[in-house]
């Protein structure tokens, strides 16, 4: 009983010492290289990948593993959405041989190209030349369908679940037949040519702009939208698929069709829907430049109008504009704040709640933020960034020869000969960046600079999690890449076990937890079990433990009970359920 409790216990017993200070672990990843590229996290945090070259020796390195060692040239190189798979294409002696996770797909060709794979993550296809001039799709390792002369445009739809690609077939004197060919089978007409395919944001609708017979049209799951026109530039779907938009010209005048309908205006500049999918909104640019909601004029008419933006909510939308050389930002109809000489890198927070851009009078350069100018005046100001969860914000600044980090209005750490690469983690509980001072290079965390000095460092990357993160190193000639893995400080770690443990109990009403304490007591004593004398000894132990080691525990149980208990179910049952019902009665005391 007593190897029971230390093994359910001692994975988490060490938080009650741990240190408030954070502390990260570095450690080499691989090999030492002459190249490495492509650092490719997954988006659970768990994996690790990225290629490296030694010389005419290429290899791909999964969470310190080498999963492929060979000769040639790594042309291109993919990941799965999910970051748990990588792809690339390697090229010798004149013929080219797709590997994904470390393993040959299909069979060596000519060119292979396009790779992708299916946004579910299930999937995977390529198009691919032969040795005569023919071209497919290769789709999970298998070639499918008509082959082309030439093929074009592949896409998986967003869902996975299905795929399109142009197919050309070449005629005399350059006249080549275009095709839709859609999970296989040919939709559409035949065209003389077919650009721009695209899925709508739900995967059910797919849409191309096509020419025939020298005219332009759009083309929505095998009709005709709208009219016929001299050129169409381009098209949208809105972010809820259910509208479509496109920009034709006929006889030197331009129309936006929204659903079929036309509507004329001078000079379109670009288009765009709200994220909310409510409007479609367009920059027109004439004598005078101004803004066009659902084909009204909003605000006034302007010089020129530069930066445009919605907020991710499509509650609130932004612009720059400029008036007789001063420039200044428009945001819902209403001039926001004074004027400056240059407004660049508008933000809005994720939230949508506030944005800040920089600015630019007398050669000096500033924040503002709300339409407030706050904090110092710099000799150059670049790269803004708000957290994740939209509660900082942080910008590259220079003054005085020195560059560094403005985070919150306040100067980060040290100042540096240079400074490049700052991210937040995508937990907004932690940020890095690059700096250099007296020819070496180093990463610094929050405001501390960490681990080694190097001659260079390059394409540093972050885990989902905010744990971990990657840079590719170079010291004395030789290319690696290091992995940091910090702990947060304790406050984090007890926020994130508390929460997992309240979304769980929250499926465990106290009376559910009663319930299941005793049937497995009563199991218990029907088996006659070793345990049942040790049940005081476990309330005993349980009772004293503090909150978070009581949660910690929880989460532990949890992991067990995953697995296959054979003759231990009962007991993993009854300490889940105390342990439950403890958390309970700490809460209720709050």
């Amino acid at each position: 009983m007593k190897r029971l409790i230390i093994i359910l216990l001692s994975t988490f017993l060490f938080l009650g010492n741990a240190s408030a200070e954070e502390t990260c672990k570095f450690e080499k990843v691989g090999g030492k290289y002459n190249h490495i590229d492509n650092i490719k996290y997954s988006s659970d945090g768990e994996d690790f990948t990225f290629r490296g070259s030694e010389g005419k020796e290429v290899f791909v390195i999964k969470n310190g593993k080498e999963i492929f060692k060979g000769y040639g040239r790594i042309n291109n190189f993919w990941y799965s959405k999910d970051g748990k798979h990588s792809a690339f294409v390697i090229y010798k002696s004149g013929i080219q041989t797709t590997i994904s996770d470390g393993e040959k797909v299909g069979k060596n060709y000519r060119t292979v190209g396009d790779f992708q794979y299916s946004p579910d993550n299930k999937s995977s296809a390529f198009k691919v030349k032969t040795k005569d001039g023919k071209s497919f799709i290769v789709k999970d390792g298998k070639e499918i369908g008509k082959e082309f002369d030439e093929i074009g445009g592949f896409e998986y739809s967003p869902d996975g679940k299905s795929f399109t690609f142009i197919g050309i077939k070449e005629g005399k004197n350059f006249n080549n037949k275009y095709f839709i060919i859609k999970d296989g089978k040919e939709i559409g007409k035949e065209y003389d040519k077919v650009l721009e395919v695209e899925y709508s944001p739900d995967g059910k609708s797919v849409a191309f702009i096509a020419e025939k017979d020298g005219k332009e049209f759009l083309v929505k799951d095998g009709k005709v939208i709208g009219n016929k026109y001299d050129s169409i530039y381009s098209f949208k779907y809105s972010p809820n698929g259910k509208s479509i938009a496109f920009w034709g010209k006929e006889n030197g005048e331009e129309f936006i069709v929204k659903d079929g309908k036309e509507t004329k205006y001078d000079y379109i500049y670009s288009f765009e829907y709200s994220p909310d999918s409510k409007s479609l909104i367009l920059l027109v640019k004439g004598d005078k430049a101004f803004i066009v909601k659902d084909e009204k004029v909003i605000g006034n008419k302007y010089d020129d109008i530069y930066i445009s933006k919605h907020s991710s909510d499509g509650k609130s939308f932004a612009f720059v504009a400029e008036e007789n050389g001063k420039r200044f930002l428009v945001k819902d109809e209403k001039e926001i704040g004074k004027e400056f000489d240059y407004i660049y890198d508008f933000e809005y927070s994720p939230d949508g709640k506030s944005f800040a851009f920089l600015a630019e009078e007398n050669g000096k350069k500033f924040l503002v933020k709300d339409g407030k100018v706050i904090g110092d005046k710099y000799d150059y100001a670049y790269n803004i960034k708000y957290s994740p969860d939209g509660k900082s914000f942080a910008f590259l600044a220079k003054k005085d020869g020195k560059k560094f980090l403005v985070k919150d209005e306040k100067v980060v750490g040290d100042k540096y000969d240079d400074v490049y690469n700052f991210k937040y983690s995508l937990d907004s509980q932690s940020f890095v960046f690059i700096a250099k001072k007296d020819g070496k290079v180093f990463v610094v965390k929050d405001d501390k600079k960490i681990g080694k000095e190097y001659d260079n460092v390059s394409r540093l990357e972050y885990s989902s999690d905010g744990q971990s993160f990657a840079f590719i190193a170079e010291k004395d000639g030789k290319v690696f890449v290091v992995k940091a893995t910090c702990l947060n400080n304790q406050k984090t770690i007890k926020e994130k076990i508390n929460n997992k443990v309240k979304s769980d109990l929250s499926l465990k009403s106290k009376k559910i937890l009663m319930k299941q304490l005793m049937i497995s007591k009563i199991k218990l004593k029907k088996s006659n079990s070793k345990y049942l004398s040790n049940l005081n000894k476990i309330n005993k132990v349980i009772s004293k433990l503090k909150k978070e080691k009581l949660e910690t525990l929880y989460l532990r149980i949890q992991k067990v009970k995953s697995k296959n208990l054979g003759k231990y179910e009962d007991i993993v049952n009854y300490l889940q359920a105390k342990v439950g019902l403890e958390i309970y009665k700490r809460e209720a005391k709050q």
